[in-house]
């Protein structure tokens, strides 16, 4: 995720004179095409034209990126939790890819939910 986001603020930074042309005008396909995500940039050209026909207009898109450990990065930002704050992507790290929390606990969750059931079967 945290590459996307590079990518595509690196994208628009790149062709930012290029994007206030287009939404003056029409979409360019190369540029949405040689984006990673099609949809989403596709939107924020959208948006972006209708922001600059109406500056006061109200954009309702969707989120279609991944917020679900969201509540979990609130919580260990809160809490100054640095293990779980490494865990949810909030501390900074060597890695080239973003940590995936539940991944992590996928295991020990579903072992206590058996247990669980084992322990009352009734």
């Amino acid at each position: 995720m945290k590459m996307i986001l590079v990518k595509t603020h690196l994208l628009i930074e790149l062709n930012e004179s290029k994007i206030i042309i287009i939404n003056l005008l029409i979409l360019d396909k190369e540029l949405i095409f040689s984006a990673e995500n099609l949809f989403i940039f596709t939107i924020f050209f959208l948006n972006m034209r209708e922001l600059n026909k109406y500056p006061n207009t109200i954009i309702k898109t969707p989120i279609f990126l991944d917020a679900t450990a969201n509540g979990i990065q609130h919580l260990a930002a809160i809490l100054q939790d640095i293990e779980i704050g490494l865990e949810v992507n909030l501390v900074p790290y060597s890695e080239d890819k973003p940590r995936d929390i539940y991944s992590k606990i996928l295991k020990p969750i579903n072992k206590a939910i058996n247990e669980f059931g084992e322990n009352n079967l009734k």
